[in-house]
């Protein structure tokens, strides 16, 4: 009997422990802007009539703020309208590694995304002199 508690005494620990540690690295992000880029189709070959009718998915890069750090990630869906998480000036969960960026998507599980730019934000609550010292990220992302 003692030894039944310990052991589930150990678990119950160790499962906190393990969800603090996951819950504390998601930070909040904001939706800078999003831009569609067609992919490619992967078809190589003579004969026409062996091609795809399209493209296997669609690529979008989405341009996150984190506190004064700007991301822009890559997200491929199937769909041809990126999701409703990625409107501008939505709040999004998200996790950041080195290279890859992890949204807590709508029922919770994370969309993995490679970082393809990161910068800082040139603001005035970032530090900078004025808000319009360099141009604006969302100049270059379809709203």
């Amino acid at each position: 009997m003692r030894n039944g508690l310990s052991f589930c005494l150990a678990v119950l620990l160790l499962s906190c422990a393990a969800q603090a540690k996951t819950g504390a690295s998601h930070q909040s992000a904001t939706v800078i802007g999003v831009q569609k880029h067609e992919v490619e189709s992967s078809w190589v070959g003579s004969n026409g009539s062996d091609a795809p009718v399209r493209a296997d998915g669609y690529l979008y890069e989405v341009a996150l703020k984190v506190d004064c750090a700007i991301y822009v990630v890559r997200y491929q869906s199937s769909f041809d309208q990126p999701p409703p998480i990625f409107a501008p000036d939505r709040r999004v969960d998200v996790r950041v590694e080195k290279h890859v960026l992890y949204a807590t998507m709508p029922g919770g599980e994370d969309a993995k995304m490679a970082i393809l730019k990161r910068g800082t934000d040139s603001g005035v609550q970032c530090g900078g002199r004025s808000a319009r010292s360099q141009p604006s990220v969302q100049a270059r992302f379809v709203r």
